[in-house]
């Protein structure tokens, strides 16, 4: 995989990199690793929701309606 990151992040990164003794490979494996374990239960909750939903439409109509 080819990574390009746009100019100011990259030398952001490099230097953040560069005063935390670790690689810039590292610096993103890390941050991505980090947006995944933040953002990836979103997706579980959202999948949860559209089977709740799927699976309970009529007594979620009938609700609605009272």
């Amino acid at each position: 995989m080819t990574l390009r990151l746009p100019e100011d992040i990259d030398a952001r990164a490099k230097v953040l990199a560069e005063r935390e003794h670790r690689s810039l490979h590292s610096l993103v494996v890390n941050a991505v690793d980090e947006y995944i374990r933040r953002h990836g239960d979103d997706v579980i909750v959202e999948q949860l929701g559209r089977n709740i939903v799927r699976r309970y439409s009529e007594t979620l109509d009938r609700l609605g309606k009272s």
